[in-house]
């Protein structure tokens, strides 16, 4: 008797393997989503990317307003700052969209006060409407350099309903800020009272003599203006000023060695303030604002003044600060700078060269080395000289770069920070 057909089990699919399908075409249908990720998610946890970085990934991927908006919101000083940058950059004669006119405006308020600037200048120049009253908000900053910033942006951009808060500036108590005030009111109104900074005579070696018959002049010019003003003053009702809430202030990261090149002992600085000065031995403008710091006590009240020497971070040519070796003329380390921390480098010698400069120089306050350059990364400190103050955690209060006098230094720290009873800026 003839078997009958046999039967034949069909073959099961592991359920594994149809995981491993369906993942395999998830891959190849949202590659380019896949592979964006990856490289934002380099921009955001790796070192501090060049601007040209960012926009590269912006032209290969088409998703400019992503992009931009999660550096924005990312809790990375240098982010933010090339999120503003690219924005500022675009043409002034186009319409900036929503989204990024609203980073800019909320640029205008930022703690860190070089893209505050970068904000300003862009809204001021595209007269955005909120503008003015953000420019107004800044003439009541205890920095001079932030003062004469809105000064000059209302001016130049014929913003004439400002006219009551700058000549309220004639009180000022620092002429440059004063000669400002003046020359916006000349601008606005015609009038002249014959201030003048040339007036302020700064030269060094100026005769006495002059130097005081300058200031005289300058002093006698101002009583006229402010005269004026008294007698002006209730025809111009003052425009609306900005109202704004600073966002919550970054932790910093404090990665710093010491001369040996250990890392550095900060306990004796813990739970208190602390004004960090970014800067080099060979930054010309640096040494201006090292003869001013000379004039600082090492403890402004109860903020702890603390240097961090930028020398021991070598550039993207290797070279270790200022090297004579090479041609390049001085190196900057801005926030797209890069840095080759996988060389094998001795930073020894420069650290201890940069020191004995440093002490030569006078300077009374502890100096750390960053030698990883992440503290500087992290905190835009290349932009020497570059001040960071911070709380007593850590957090970011505020950030500013360029040459500022013991006065101005001052005036900061004591607005952040009052000293108590009355005590001097200095604790005195």
């Amino acid at each position: 008797m003839a078997d009958g057909p046999q039967s034949h089990a069909r073959p099961t699919v592991s359920p594994l393997l149809w995981c491993l399908v369906i993942v395999a075409l998830l891959v190849v249908f949202n590659r380019d989503s896949i592979v964006f990720g990856i490289e934002l998610n380099r921009l955001l946890d790796g070192e501090v990317p060049a601007a040209s970085e960012v926009n590269d990934l912006i032209r290969t991927s088409g998703r400019e307003q992503e992009i931009i908006e999660t550096l924005w919101r990312s809790d990375r000083l240098a982010l933010r700052r090339i999120a503003a940058e690219l924005l500022a950059a675009k043409p002034k004669n186009a319409p900036l969209p929503d989204w990024a006119e609203g980073i800019l405006i909320e640029g205008a308020t930022d703690r860190d006060y070089s893209l505050r600037e970068t904000a300003l200048r862009n809204l001021s120049y595209r007269r955005v409407p909120q503008v003015e009253g953000l420019l107004l908000a800044q003439l009541p900053d205890p920095d001079p350099e932030i003062q004469i910033m809105a000064i000059d942006f209302l001016r130049t951009r014929k913003f004439t309903n400002a006219l009551p808060n700058i000549a309220d500036q004639l009180t000022n108590s620092r002429p440059q800020v004063i000669a400002r005030a003046a020359a916006t009111i000349r601008a606005f109104t015609s009038n002249r009272f014959g201030i003048t900074s040339d007036d302020l005579i700064n030269a060094v070696g100026a005769p006495e003599k002059e130097r005081a018959e300058g200031l005289a002049r300058f002093m006698a010019a101002t009583a006229r203006a402010r005269d004026w003003w008294e007698d002006e003053r209730t025809q111009h009702p003052k425009p609306e000023v900005a109202n704004f809430k600073l966002r919550p202030g970054v932790i910093a990261p404090l990665e710093l060695a010491d001369a040996s090149l250990k890392p550095a002992n900060l306990a004796a600085f813990s739970g208190r303030p602390l004004l960090l000065c970014f800067l080099t031995s060979w930054c010309p403008s640096c040494a201006m604002t090292i003869d001013h710091l000379k004039e600082l006590k090492p403890v402004l009240g109860e903020v702890a003044l603390l240097g961090i020497s930028l020398d021991a971070i070598p550039d993207d040519h290797n070279h270790f600060g200022e090297d004579e070796a090479d041609d390049h003329g001085g190196h900057g380390h801005e926030h797209d700078h890069a840095h080759d921390h996988a060389a094998e480098l001795d930073p020894g010698p420069i650290v201890r060269k940069s020191e004995q400069i440093l002490k030569e120089r006078g300077i009374k306050f502890p100096v750390f080395f960053d030698v990883r350059g992440r503290t500087t990364g992290e905190l835009d400190g290349g932009e020497i000289p570059a001040f960071v103050l911070l709380d007593a955690e850590r957090r970011l209060v505020r950030r500013f770069s360029g040459f500022r006098n013991a006065e101005a230094i001052r005036a900061i720290v004591a607005h952040h920070f009052p000293p108590a009873n009355g005590a001097g800026a200095e604790g005195e």
